[in-house]
């Protein structure tokens, strides 16, 4: 089995972009042309509690998204509504919960914005239903808070049966080199459109990277997970097993790897799979549950 189509065209986009119509320090066009120029095919803008309805070009798309939340006190809940094809009306008094109805109920696909930089726990996440994803990481959080990475909070909540999707993202707001053009996934989609884009998400079709690229993952037969990839330096297999040797594969000192294997244990019951260049820059693969027949 592959979970990649062979041949077919991989988009990259960022689904996480302020601007000025709420906090940003870029206008809508300025971010667009940024992210242009950066190489993207696409960003979702996600004002705070603004719908941006999207739009479409020959070589870029905007999708329509907005970014909701509910701060309590110690712990905060951020969550994006991707692909909305309706207003989502919240204010302070909003749950988390009723976010992520409302973003379903108006179509769209919501994201659990970075939970480490929120001081969420698994506990937080686990109580919470409906949400299709959860940041990995977070540029902003990353460059201005040390708390952008989040793979403890994925990992525990599915080893608690929670298997999200995964996505990276910038949460841009400054543009001043610390929150934009970092995370980023790359979507396996029919057609660089709205539709097209958000049938692939939907669908989980898509890897997300802070640079590296992920070429594919087979499962073969036997159940062995063969990964290949850009020029990394280490490749990490992820389970809900505390420890696994050969779990890590590593590239001689001063080399690089562009494959890897790893076949499961009997308790693991999912695997991702992280891929760290000589940058630093990390590929995330989404889970992929283990059959045991």
């Amino acid at each position: 089995m592959k979970i990649f189509s062979d041949g077919k065209a991989f988009y990259k986009g960022n689904l996480h972009t302020h601007t000025r119509l709420s906090d940003g320090r870029k206008t809508p066009e300025e971010a667009v042309a940024l992210y242009r120029a950066g190489g993207y095919d696409f960003i979702a803008i996600t004002d705070h509690r603004k719908r941006f309805p999207g739009l479409e070009t020959e070589d870029f798309v905007v999708l329509p998204g907005g970014e909701y939340h509910h701060q309590p006190g110690v712990t905060a809940y951020h969550i994006l509504g991707i692909g909305t094809e309706s207003d989502v009306v919240t204010d302070d008094s909003t749950s988390p919960q009723e976010i992520i109805d409302r973003i379903r109920s108006a179509g769209g696909y919501p994201i659990l914005a970075h939970p480490a930089w929120s001081l969420m726990t698994a506990e937080d996440g686990l109580a919470l239903r409906g949400y299709e994803a959860v940041e990995i990481y977070n540029g902003i959080s990353d460059g201005y808070a040390n708390r952008g990475y989040s793979n403890e909070f994925i990992d525990a909540c599915a080893t608690h049966g929670r298997l999200t999707a995964i996505v990276a993202d910038d949460d841009a707001h400054f543009y001043e080199g610390y929150d934009e053009l970092r995370g980023f996934i790359c979507v396996q989609a029919d057609s660089l459109t709205i539709q097209g884009l958000m049938d692939a998400i939907w669908a989980g079709k898509y890897y997300a990277s802070t640079g590296p690229s992920l070429s594919q993952i087979e499962i073969d037969d036997a159940g062995v997970f063969h990964v290949t990839c850009s020029a990394v330096r280490e490749i990490y297999f992820m389970t809900n097993t505390w420890f696994v040797a050969g779990r890590t594969v590593r590239a001689p000192k001063g080399e690089t790897i562009t494959s890897a294997s790893y076949k499961p244990v009997s308790s693991d019951r999912w695997v991702r799979v992280e891929g760290v260049d000589e940058n630093g820059g990390r590929f995330y693969s989404n889970f992929i549950p283990i059959s045991r027949g």
